[in-house]
């Protein structure tokens, strides 16, 4: 096996570690969205997440140049915005639906980096998929899809700019650091919910949890696997996000799942791995 194809591998393997921590963590929170808002829920999994993050890393920033500052900060404000905003879809409407559209961010990385005549094929997959999700008594609302649709967006810039910063700053320490950049824009969430959070018993517990499997285990597999391979190719890996999520949202938040979710769910993926299968085959339009 040569160097490079067991580099992809690696990377393969890490980024599906990782999709499968972040999602099991979802669907772990989603009963407690009644206690605390989504906003909330996401901000305390970023500090508790750096905490665990600056320990295990103990980032040696003196040396950092600005560049690496600069991409530091971008992914940290990226991944806030990417995380509250799925925070607030899934508190919305069920938990598969909602990683289905946010799935489209990487996607659209995919076929935007390729542009050919066959990749409408994908994008008209893609659509079919949206619509079976989003039927009439499926469970979504407008303003749900709307977040989701929104993460999913972020979740195109975070995929790109977590590439760069990942060649820029070795291990985990840019992960670390971005992450603390990431709990400074949702302070404002941790201090409206500090009494009611350090008060709740149980649920501080769990949440110190979620917080170690998904910020500190998932997005350090993501950040592992995401540098290994190419912006395009990691689609074809997070295409296994949304088929997770329906599965995660049934074992442990008791979501049921329709033969209807089950054929968006299908038509999401296979536009998805036909998409980045393509885009790996081929040279790029833009820069990777």
């Amino acid at each position: 096996m040569n160097k490079s194809r067991k580099k992809a591998l690696v990377g393969a393997a890490f980024i599906l570690a990782g999709v499968t921590s972040i999602q099991t963590t979802s669907a772990l929170v989603y009963p407690e969205f009644g206690s605390f808002s989504a906003g909330e829920v996401s901000a305390w999994r970023f500090l508790v997440g750096t905490a665990f993050l600056l320990v295990i890393a103990r980032p040696n920033i003196k040396s950092w140049s600005r560049e690496q500052w600069r991409w530091v900060i971008i992914v940290g404000v990226t991944t806030a915005l990417m995380n509250q905003f799925f925070y607030q879809a899934i508190s919305r409407i069920p938990l598969g639906g909602a990683v289905a559209l946010e799935y489209l961010g990487p996607f659209a990385v995919a076929v935007w980096g390729h542009r050919k005549p066959r990749q409408l094929l994908y994008v008209l997959a893609a659509g079919l998929g949206v619509l079976a999700l989003t039927r009439p008594g499926s469970g979504l609302n407008s303003l749900g899809i709307t977040f989701a649709f929104l993460a999913a967006f972020m979740y195109a810039v975070y995929v790109l700019v977590t590439h760069k910063m990942g060649n820029l700053i070795q291990g985990i320490e840019g992960l670390a650091m971005s992450m603390g950049v990431a709990t400074v824009v949702t302070s404002p969430f941790l201090f409206h919910s500090w009494h009611r959070m350090t008060h709740s018993g149980p649920l501080f517990w769990r949440l110190i949890f979620v917080a170690f499997l998904a910020i500190a285990m998932g997005f350090s597999f993501e950040l592992q696997g995401i540098k290994r391979v190419r912006p395009a190719t990691a689609g074809i890996l997070f295409a296994l996000d949304p088929a997770m999520a329906f599965t995660t949202g049934l074992i442990f938040a008791n979501q049921l799942v329709s033969g209807w979710d089950l054929v968006g769910c299908a038509f999401v993926v296979a536009a998805g791995v036909g998409a980045t299968v393509d885009a790996a085959r081929s040279t790029p339009v833009l820069p990777q």
